[in-house]
């Protein structure tokens, strides 16, 4: 009788380890999240892993002005102006996850061959779903840059990348600017549009792990 009372004296309580475990995953939950919400800053760094980083947070801080002066002349479909880059964003601002605030990156070293280099980015996507429910994926994805004249550009992005930027006009565009001239207004308005059902697919296709 006594061994049997002993035994149960030190059998481990699953219930209390469960809660004391539930609480330290959602403390880590809440640093991560709290991280993820400091201010992005610029690497001013002219290579091409500082000129990827600064596309990015240019483009997370709605400062379109610095990411579009970061692309290359040379991109086959080029947005001329800055209107043209904004009203491409606008159109499809899913494509260039500007209503996904939870996420994070991470840029390789790049691999560099005469005026050509490709970074590779390692993008994180947190959701929280509940209090002890999230949802955290990676994936990655390419950039190519060009030098010209000692100035690295972006020549072309497998994300955060429009359509038409890859094909020589024509290209369908669709300008939404709408009655504004903010930029970033402008493409805040067009946040809570739905993508086309194709493009919709084929981004689930991609996101979905």
């Amino acid at each position: 009788m006594d061994s049997f009372e002993e035994r149960s004296e030190t059998r481990p309580d699953w219930f209390l380890m469960g809660i004391v475990a539930g609480v330290l995953v959602l403390i880590v939950i809440v640093l991560a999240m709290a991280a993820r919400q400091q201010p992005p800053a610029y690497s001013e760094d002219g290579a091409p892993e500082g000129v990827t980083h600064d596309y990015l947070v240019a483009l997370a801080m709605s400062d379109f002005e610095r990411a579009w002066l970061l692309l290359s002349p040379e991109v086959p479909g080029y947005p001329s102006t800055l209107e043209q880059f904004v009203d491409d964003i606008a159109d499809k601002p899913w494509t260039f996850a500007l209503h996904e605030p939870s996420r994070a990156f991470s840029v390789s070293d790049a691999s560099i061959a005469g005026n050509r280099a490709v970074v590779v980015v390692t993008e994180s996507t947190f959701r929280q779903q509940g209090l002890f429910d999230s949802n955290q994926w990676t994936r990655e994805f390419t950039v190519t840059l060009e030098r010209d004249g000692g100035t690295w550009r972006i020549l072309r992005s497998d994300r955060y990348w429009h359509r038409c930027w890859s094909k020589p006009p024509p290209c369908e565009r669709h300008t939404r600017r709408g009655d504004t001239n903010d930029p970033a207004e402008a493409v805040a308005g067009n946040e809570g549009r739905g993508p086309d059902s194709a493009e919709s697919a084929g981004l689930e296709q991609e996101t979905g792990h």
